[in-house]
């Protein structure tokens, strides 16, 4: 890997995202956590996942698929290469913005003002896939006004599409760590990276990232 800085994948539209999850079960997360040395980095991040097991994963490893995800390593500290620190950060959240924005897509509709290919170009055309993000989004919508003239509860899976990506935007809102966090401060419990920044500033060099491979 040498020292760059792996691609994280992300932006897939909910249904697609689920097709992926059922396919392959793996999620990157990269963790920030404080620590003196990377041995401890790493038994912080073991530290934090306890409470979520069955919950974000049902089994882990460190590295395992992104196994040099940190500038060739499985951690990094932001007082040893702060360069490296900041990319893989800013790369974590990245990704999870891409998905922010698929689930959010799912739900309300994609943007027409702006069209996007696969590979990233801006076209005048509808692509293949705002075809399929406004297919999804025509189902949504139908099932969210179905639920609000709901006053049952409904049985069996006839909404689980909506759900899903319902949970997924709440869990992303709230700040909920989960397998499609990507990135997390488990000394913040956040999904933010300000705290972390600020503890960057105040020392550099027990502040640390490492990358973990969940299975889920």
């Amino acid at each position: 890997m040498g020292g760059e800085i792996v691609s994280i994948p992300g932006g897939e539209c909910a249904q697609r995202r689920r097709r992926h999850h059922e396919e392959t079960m793996h999620y990157v997360s990269f963790l920030a956590v404080e620590a003196d040395t990377s041995q401890e980095a790493i038994q912080a991040a073991e530290s934090f996942l306890e409470s979520y097991e069955n919950h974000a994963y049902d089994w882990y490893v460190i590295g395992g698929r992104w196994s040099g995800a940190c500038a060739g390593a499985d951690f990094v500290c932001a007082g040893n290469s702060r360069s490296a620190f900041d990319a893989t950060v800013e790369t974590a959240v990245a990704a999870r913005d891409r998905h922010f924005n698929s689930v959010r897509q799912e739900i309300f509709g994609p943007d027409p003002r702006v069209r996007i290919s696969d590979e990233g170009a801006v076209s005048d055309e509808v692509t293949e896939r705002e075809d399929r993000l406004w297919d999804s989004y025509r189902a949504t919508s139908s099932e969210m006004l179905q639920i609000a003239n709901k006053t049952t509860t409904p049985h069996g899976r006839e909404y689980a599409m909506l759900g899903y990506c319902l949970r997924e935007m709440s869990d992303i809102l709230t700040g909920c760590y989960g397998s499609n966090s990507y990135f997390y401060d488990t000394v913040a419990i956040s999904n933010g990276t300000e705290f972390l920044y600020e503890r960057v500033a105040a020392r550099p060099d027990r502040q640390w990232l490492v990358v973990v491979d969940l299975h889920n």
